[in-house]
C-alpha cells in the first residue's frame, strides 16, 4: 500500500532531508529538521513538529493524514500499524491518529490513544506540564471526554490551560499547533497563514460542496448539481488510486441533508437507501447520521401515521441509532437520544415506566455523566411521569435534585472564576427575564413589593396549575423561580388569567373560540357559558398546543396574527393584573412563537415574528422593557439570517456577492445591532454582532473575492479584539 504512494510522497520526504539539522532529541537519533519547509508540502496537521520524527515515520504519518482526507480509514491504520509500537505513542503520531478516530467517530478509540500518549510521556521522562504538544493532547482529551463519559472536568481544565498559554500571543504569531487549539484550520488559516496544510482540491472540494447545499436550499437546483459535480472532480484529483478515494461520501452526506422530501416515507426511503451504500456501511460516523435521520422520519412517519407497525419500525431504528451511538463512545448524543426518545414514550405512548428505567439503567451505566443542561432535561422528564403518577413526594424530591445540580455547575464555573477564567458562574435566575430572584443592580430597576399588587411574579413561583389524569387541580411547589419553570409558569399563568376573564365576561366567548379553534384539541365554542365550560377542561399543555400547535404542525402564521392581536388587546389594556407582569407575559409568549419557529425551514414566519417581536418590545411599560434588554440585539440577528435565506430563495448570488443591495441589506441590519450593543456598552453583544457581520462575508471570502476577504478579517479581528477586552474585565 505504502509502495503505490512513495511516488506521491516521494517529493515530501526529499525535502525534509535537504538542508537539515539534527534535532537535540537524546531520544530519537534519527530525528530531522524540516527547517523553513513550506507546510502546504504536506498533508499532516503538526508539520512543525516533524523535526522530532525520523524520515521513515513522517512518511507513514503523511500516508495516513492522506488517506484521512479521503475517508479511506482502513489504509490510515494501516500506515499507522507499520510504525513502531512504541513510536505511535508520539504525541505528533498519536494526535495524527487521534485525527483519523474522531472523522470516523470512534470516540473512545481516540481517547485511548490520547491517554497511552500522555502516560508514555510521562514514563520517558517529558516536561508533560509545559505549553505545547502535550496541551493540544490534553484538551483534545478533555473534547473527547465531554462526549464518551458526559464530564467537563478536563475540557475544562484545558480550556484554562489554553487560555494561560495564549493570553498574550497574537494571532498572526500562532504556530500550527496552537491554531488546532483555537479551531482555527479552515478560512482563517487559508486567509492569514500561507502554509496552509489541506491541499487545494480537499479546500475547494468542501467549498464547492457548501455553496452546493446553500443553492439546493435556495431552489436553485441547476446551479446545485453544478458546484455538486465540481466538488466531485475536485476531490476525485486526491492523489490516491481511485477505488480509494472515498471523499465523495462527505459530498453525498451533504446533499442528502440540504435535500428537501415532499413527505416524512419518501425521506425514510432514501436515508435507507443511502446507509445500504457499500462505502457508508464501513463508514461509523457516515452510518450513523444516516441511523438518525432514518430513526427521526420513522417518527414522522409515526406521529402522522399512529399504528402497532409504524412504532415497531420507528424503535427498531432508534434502537439501531443508539447502539451505534454506544459503539463509538457517544454517551453525549447517547443521552440526548435517550432523552427524546423517552419524551416519545410519554407523549405517545404513555409508558411511565419507561422513562423511568432507561434513566435508572443510564445512570448506572455512566455514573460520570454530569452535563448539567441535559441532566435537568432528564430531571423535568421525571417530574412529568411523576406527576402523571401522582407522586407528590417523588416530584419535590426531583425538583431538589435539579437545584443540586445547578449548585453543582455553579461551583464548578466558580473554580474556573477563580482561576482567572471567563466562565464565572451565571445566576440561573438571569436566564430567565421573570426570575423572582433576578438581578436587580444593572439589568432591571429595583422593584418594591408595595407598588405592586402581588409580590413581584409570585404567581410563577407559589403555585401551579398540574394535570393528575382528567383532574385538574393546584399544585403547591415550594421552589425557587427557575426550578418552577418546569411546570411551564406561562401557560399556568395565563391559563388562570383566561379562566378569570371567561368567567366575569372580560373575554368573550367568540375570543376564546379564537385561542382553541382550528387545533386537533380544539372545539366549537357558543356563548359565555359554553366558553366557561371548555376552559374548565384546559390544562397548561393543552392551551400551548392551541396557542402554538402541536411541533410536528405548527399554527399557521395567519392563525398566531389572530391570537396575538387578541392576546395583545387584553393583555396592554384590558386585563387587571400588576402592568408589568402583564407586559412581560405578552412578550414572552411572542417569544415562544418565534422560538418554536427557529427550528424549521419556515423563514417567512421566523422574519414576520422576529420582526413582530422588535415592534412590541416599544409598546410595553419601561419595566417591562428592561425585562427584554439586551435581546432585541438576538431577534434583529435571527431576522437577519431569516432575510438571507428568502432573499437566496429568489437569488443564490444574495449570499455571496457584497454588491447587491439585498447583501447590503442585511448588513445594514446587522449595523444597528452593533450600535445597540455598543450603546449598552455589552462587549459580549458586540463581539458576538462582529462575528455575525465576519460570518456575512463568509461565502464570498470562500470565493476569494477580495473586498469579501478583507471584510471578513476586518470583522473577525474586531469581533476578537472586543472579546479580548471582555475577558480581561
Amino acid at each position: 500500500m505504502e509502495s503505490q504512494l512513495s511516488d506521491v510522497l516521494s517529493t515530501n520526504v526529499l525535502s525534509l532531508t535537504l538542508g537539515i539539522d539534527n534535532l537535540s532529541d537524546p531520544g530519537n537519533s534519527q530525528s530531522t529538521n524540516i527547517g523553513d519547509a513550506p507546510a502546504s508540502l504536506y498533508y499532516g496537521s503538526l508539520t512543525s513538529q516533524y523535526r522530532t520524527l525520523s524520515v521513515p515515520i513522517i512518511r507513514h504519518v503523511e500516508i495516513a493524514s492522506l488517506y484521512r482526507l479521503v475517508r479511506t480509514f482502513a489504509q490510515c491504520h494501516s500506515a499507522y500499524e507499520s510504525i513502531d509500537a512504541e513510536q505511535r505513542n508520539h504525541p505528533v503520531v498519536a494526535y495524527e491518529t487521534f485525527l483519523t478516530y474522531w472523522a470516523q467517530w470512534r470516540l473512545v478509540d481516540g481517547a485511548n490513544v490520547l491517554e497511552r500518549a500522555l502516560v508514555w510521556a510521562q514514563e520517558k521522562g517529558r516536561d508533560t506540564k509545559s505549553h505545547g504538544i502535550f496541551t493540544l493532547l490534553r484538551i483534545a482529551l478533555g473534547k473527547t471526554k465531554v462526549f464518551t463519559t458526559g464530564n467537563f472536568t478536563q475540557a475544562r481544565d484545558g480550556m484554562r490551560e489554553v487560555r494561560r498559554w495564549l493570553k498574550d500571543v497574537e494571532f498572526d504569531k500562532y504556530t500550527d499547533i496552537q491554531l488546532s487549539q483555537q479551531a482555527c484550520l479552515s478560512l482563517i488559516e487559508a486567509c492569514k497563514h500561507p502554509g496552509s496544510v489541506e491541499p487545494a482540491w480537499a479546500v475547494e472540494g468542501a467549498v464547492r460542496s457548501m455553496l452546493a447545499q446553500s443553492y439546493r436550499r435556495a431552489g436553485d437546483f441547476e446551479a446545485a448539481e453544478k458546484e455538486t459535480n465540481l466538488a466531485l472532480n475536485l476531490l476525485k484529483t486526491a492523489p490516491v488510486p481511485i477505488y480509494q478515494n472515498r471523499a465523495h461520501l462527505t459530498v453525498w452526506l451533504d446533499q442528502m441533508k440540504a435535500t428537501k422530501y415532499p413527505n416524512c416515507r419518501e425521506s425514510f426511503a432514501a436515508w435507507i437507501e443511502f446507509s445500504e451504500r457499500e462505502p457508508v456501511k464501513t463508514d461509523s460516523m457516515m452510518l450513523s447520521n444516516a441511523s438518525g435521520k432514518i430513526a427521526d422520519a420513522a417518527l414522522e412517519i409515526l406521529q402522522a401515521s399512529p399504528s402497532f407497525e409504524n412504532k415497531a419500525i420507528f424503535w427498531e431504528w432508534e434502537l439501531r441509532n443508539e447502539s451505534l451511538l454506544e459503539q463509538s463512545g457517544d454517551v453525549y448524543f447517547l443521552y440526548m437520544s435517550k432523552l427524546f426518545t423517552g419524551q416519545i414514550a410519554l407523549s405517545l405512548f404513555d409508558e411511565l415506566g419507561a422513562v423511568l428505567r432507561w434513566q435508572e439503567e443510564f445512570h448506572g451505566r455512566y455514573p460520570d455523566f454530569h452535563l448539567w443542561a441535559l441532566l435537568v432535561a432528564g430531571k423535568r422528564t421525571l417530574a412529568q411521569v411523576y406527576l402523571r403518577l401522582e407522586q407528590q413526594d417523588q416530584v419535590i424530591k426531583t425538583f431538589s435534585e435539579i437545584s443540586e445540580i445547578l449548585r453543582q455547575r455553579d461551583d464548578f464555573w466558580t473554580e474556573d472564576a477563580d482561576e482567572g477564567g471567563q466562565y464565572a458562574p451565571q445566576n440561573v435566575s438571569n436566564l430567565d427575564p421573570v426570575g423572582q430572584n433576578s438581578t436587580t443592580s444593572e439589568e432591571m430597576p429595583a422593584f418594591k413589593a408595595e407598588n405592586l399588587r402581588e409580590e413581584w411574579f409570585s404567581e410563577w413561583v407559589n403555585t401551579a396549575q398540574i394535570s393528575f389524569g382528567k383532574e385538574f387541580k393546584d399544585f403547591s411547589v415550594a421552589l425557587s423561580p427557575q426550578l418552577a419553570r418546569g411546570v411551564d409558569p406561562y401557560m399556568t399563568t395565563l391559563l388562570r388569567w383566561l379562566k378569570a376573564a371567561v368567567n366575569d365576561g372580560t373575554i368573550k366567548g367568540t375570543e376564546f373560540e379564537c385561542i382553541i379553534m382550528n387545533s386537533e384539541a380544539g372545539r366549537d365554542v357558543q356563548g359565555h357559558d359554553d366558553a366557561v365550560e371548555a376552559i374548565q377542561e384546559l390544562v397548561p399543555s393543552i392551551l400551548r398546543v392551541h396557542l402554538y400547535g402541536p411541533d410536528s404542525q405548527l399554527v399557521s402564521s395567519a392563525r398566531w396574527a389572530s391570537i396575538f392581536r387578541l392576546l395583545q388587546d387584553w393583555l396592554l389594556h384590558r386585563a387587571g393584573y400588576n402592568e408589568t407582569k402583564r407586559h412581560v407575559l405578552l412578550g414572552r409568549l411572542q417569544t415562544e412563537r418565534l422560538d418554536s419557529l427557529i427550528p424549521t425551514p419556515r423563514n417567512s414566519e421566523i422574519l414576520q415574528e422576529a420582526e413582530r417581536m422588535l415592534d412590541l418590545v416599544p409598546t410595553l411599560c419601561e419595566e417591562a422593557q428592561q425585562q427584554f434588554k439586551g435581546a432585541t440585539m438576538n431577534w434583529r440577528n435571527i431576522a437577519c439570517l431569516a432575510k438571507k435565506q428568502l432573499q437566496a430563495q429568489q437569488n443564490p448570488e444574495a449570499i455571496w456577492n457584497e454588491e447587491l443591495p439585498e447583501f447590503r441589506e442585511v448588513l445594514d441590519m446587522y449595523k444597528v445591532s452593533l450600535k445597540e450593543s455598543r450603546d449598552m456598552g455589552s462587549l459580549p453583544n458586540e463581539a458576538a454582532t462582529l462575528l455575525s457581520m465576519a460570518q456575512h462575508y463568509y461565502y464570498g471570502a470562500l470565493l476569494l473575492r477580495p473586498n469579501a476577504v478583507a471584510a471578513f478579517i476586518e470583522y473577525l479581528d474586531a469581533s476578537d479584539t472586543v472579546y479580548n477586552k471582555s475577558r480581561e474585565s
